[in-house]
């Protein structure tokens, strides 16, 4: 890749986002902008909307990931966030298109699923309506 691809994670698990943080860096030479573990956090980091990809996990204290992507969408309609779930229920799907959410990654097969978000995001496409 020519251009860095530019990542944001927000989880509040600490080794989680080590790892992702670690294999985004050696497999697709990402550079990991912000690594916040709160949604609230966002605007702490400078250039924040300069991400490629925004990925969040879904189950956070204090307020989803779906309300705040939600809020924050309002505000910064560019911003491309990913969904990092356990919930895989066709529903919830909807519920995180209807967000607003570029595309979504399940927990169990996050080292599968992650090739095809980061090509995706590159390409500009809305991988959650590919089913």
């Amino acid at each position: 890749m020519q251009n860095s691809l530019k990542i944001i994670l927000i989880d509040e698990n600490i080794a989680f986002r080590a790892a992702l943080k670690s294999l985004l860096i050696k497999e697709y030479n990402a550079e990991i902008i912000g690594e916040i573990a709160y949604i609230n956090e966002l605007r702490n980091i400078k250039n924040y909307n300069i991400a490629n990809i925004i990925l969040i996990d879904l189950v956070m204290p204090e307020i989803t990931g779906i309300k705040a992507t939600i809020e924050i969408l309002k505000k910064d309609s560019q911003l491309k966030f990913t969904a990092i779930t356990t919930y895989s229920e066709k529903i919830y799907h909807n519920n995180l298109i209807e967000a607003g959410f570029v595309g979504c990654i399940y927990k169990a097969e996050l080292f599968n699923q992650l090739a095809a978000i980061i090509n995706s995001s590159t390409q500009n496409e809305n991988i959650t309506n590919k089913e």
